[in-house]
């Protein structure tokens, strides 16, 4: 993201996938004026940043890492704040808490299974409701509860809220890529498990221990849609042995 029309960022995690180093970004257009380079490190890498309060909560501690972030005005390709951090070593605000979760596992679930966070931003030309989501990779290992929900602990919720009362820095929310925000009932965290494809990048030779992966994979996203609790999903986990 950069020349959208609006402020925007960029958090750039690396995070494990078939068995290597795997880059990702969390990304996101927000409401209100750009900011300056000193508020944009404030809203990037402070306690009140979309990472700290928004996004943090809903990953495994060891799962992914921060390590690096973007801040764009929307009118430019240049960056008005960028920092990229060794790995292991990101500010204190910008490290998985976990704390959206009952179960706490430091290990995270394959990069696929996502945390969807959701708010509705308005009606279509025909009248059905238009949502906006934000897909959250890194949730922990045990993070299933019984029945195939998310374990969600009891501040979730509020998590979910932040991306959209004004928590932010600078009372800054989330928007849409065409400037929409949430209606009256804000942002929530779905207790259904995602799935969202893993950007590829340049293509790779395939392995066996990709296939295996993909197969551990598709016998999580099964045990999850058929109802499967964490102690069943443990056992799928644990019969792949180091494919994680």
């Amino acid at each position: 993201m950069a020349k959208t029309g609006r402020p925007n960022f960029a958090y750039i995690l690396q995070g494990t996938w078939r068995g290597a180093s795997h880059k990702f970004q969390i990304t996101g257009n927000t409401t209100g004026s750009a900011l300056g380079a000193g508020d944009a490190q404030d809203f990037m890498e402070g306690s009140l940043s979309p990472f700290a309060l928004s996004f943090a909560p809903f990953m495994a501690t060891e799962a992914t890492e921060v390590i690096g972030t973007r801040y764009y005005n929307g009118t430019s390709s240049a960056p008005v704040f960028e920092a990229d951090y060794d790995p292991g070593a990101p500010p204190a605000a910008l490290v998985p808490t976990c704390t959206g979760f009952s179960a706490t596992d430091a290990d995270g679930l394959p990069l696929e299974v996502c945390v969807m966070l959701e708010a509705r931003v308005g009606t279509s030309s025909k009248g059905k409701p238009v949502f906006c989501r934000k897909y959250l990779r890194g949730a922990p290992r045990n993070g299933i509860a019984e029945g195939g929900g998310w374990s969600f602990s009891s501040t979730a919720a509020a998590s979910a809220s932040t991306m959209g009362d004004g928590s932010w820095y600078n009372s800054i929310t989330y928007a849409s890529p065409k400037g929409a925000t949430a209606d009256s009932n804000g942002w929530s965290a779905l207790v259904e498990p995602g799935n969202h494809q893993i950007p590829r990048g340049k293509k790779r030779k395939t392995s066996s221990s990709s296939g295996s992966q993909s197969s551990l994979l598709n016998s999580l996203l099964t045990a999850i849609a058929g109802g499967a609790t964490g102690t069943a999903l443990e056992k799928i986990i644990a019969a792949a042995g180091e494919g994680l």
